[in-house]
Formats: C-alpha cells, structure tokens, sequence
C-alpha cells in the first residue's frame, strides 16, 4: 500500500512537470526565433551617455539590417547575419566584424524584448516591435558608413 501512495505521488509529480515548457510559464521568455523576427526600435538604453536612435530587423534566413544614429547627424545602416540560439543572440557585420558582445534576449508578454550585453558593460537595451519608418528605410535619412579622410567611423551600436 505504501509503495502504491510513493507511486501515485510520483506519477503525479511527473504530469504536473510535463505540462511545464520553455515558452508558456517563464514569462514569455524566448519562445523562439519566430519572435526575434522582425523590426524593432530601441526605447531604452542603460549606456545612454549620447543620444541614440536604434532601429533592427530580423529576417527568418538569419540576416539583419541596424538603421543606427549614434553620435552622428543621420542613421548609419549596417548589415550582416545573426545567430539566435539559447536564449543568445550575436552577430557578424557584412564586413566580418564580429558584434562588440553577445546578448542574453529576453521577450516579455507585453511584445519587448530587451538584450542584456554579456560584456563587461553589461548595458541593457529596451526594444518595441515596431515597423521602421520609410524615410530610414529610403536613405532619406542615412548617412554614409564610409568616414572621411580623417574622420572616425560612427561606432557600431551592437
């Protein structure tokens, strides 16, 4: 009799458990890559020492494109392709230049996502889900990436 209550306590244990995954009871915390993907705009930033205007987006074939204005007059398009796996998120730029950090991703219930940088700054940035504006998009409102002779490179946001 006894043997038959441990065994029941634990049967029951096992399909409580089971009913528990990644995406449903962590709050919203990385249900996949289907939810990285698209265009999102910074709102927040704990680095925030300049102004800076951040917009990326994320394509399902693993590619991004940041639209950035920081420390510079007009945006700065940068291109390249992520990795997404583990709850971390990291990327190369089309140039081959690895991203300053990896990031801890986190998505909430409310559609942000916020990226804690693994480095030693440890900056966290607060993004919405948001389409990014035409006028960025067009190169209305781009700079060059190119610097001029003797001028420094905007540096790279991520």
């Amino acid at each position: 009799m006894k043997n038959i209550k441990i065994f029941c306590m634990l049967l029951a244990s096992l399909v409580a458990l089971s009913g528990c995954s990644k995406s449903d009871n962590n709050g919203g915390k990385n249900p996949g890559k289907e939810t990285l993907v698209g265009e999102w705009h910074m709102v927040s930033w704990t680095g925030a020492t300049a102004t800076a205007d951040i917009y990326i987006s994320f394509t399902e074939e693993g590619t991004f494109d940041l639209y950035q204005r920081f420390i510079t007059p007009g945006y700065v398009h940068y291109s390249g392709k992520y990795t997404y796996s583990n709850d971390k998120l990291s990327g190369v730029y089309s140039d081959n230049q690895p991203w300053a950090s990896e990031y801890d991703a986190f998505f909430s219930t409310d559609g942000r996502m916020t990226l804690t940088s693994l480095s030693s700054t440890g900056d966290v940035s607060v993004y919405e889900k948001t389409s990014i504006p035409q006028e960025i998009l067009s190169g209305e409102m781009t700079a060059s990436t190119q610097s001029r002779a003797g001028e420094e490179e905007s540096p790279r946001f991520l």
